[in-house]
């Protein structure tokens, strides 16, 4: 995995079969590498969210340092859905993680579809 300049753009995605403690979404670049870390000075900056509950669940994705208890002011997008339901689409307003903090998705049914676009920031 590599690190990434500040400024490019970035989309994250996951497929689980076992998100209900959470899982990391993976970030890669235009080019397809896999990104491994958010530097201490960095921020992820999400733009757009796509997921799936397969099964009707509580499902979230969030931005933090931990996969299974994310803090407040870490959500990126919550709610619950029938099955195969979800949310598509560009946010409202932007979404700023806190500096080197990863995305996650968790779904209380344990299967989830993720994707997300965004950049990385410096602080």
């Amino acid at each position: 995995m590599a690190r990434l300049a500040i400024g490019r753009p970035v989309h994250g995605e996951v497929h689980s079969t076992n998100a209900s403690s959470g899982v990391e979404i993976i970030l890669y670049t235009s080019g397809g590498i896999a990104v491994d870390t958010i530097g201490a000075t960095e921020r992820l900056i999400v733009t757009s969210v796509r997921f799936v509950a397969v099964v009707s669940a509580d499902t979230y994705v969030h931005v933090g340092t931990s996969a299974s208890t994310p803090a407040a002011g870490e959500f990126v997008m919550r709610g619950t859905f029938a099955a195969n339901g979800g949310f598509a689409g560009p946010l409202d307003e932007n979404y700023v993680g806190a500096k080197g903090s990863l995305p996650f998705i968790t779904a209380a049914s344990g299967v989830a579809d993720a994707f997300l676009t965004g950049f990385i920031s410096e602080v």
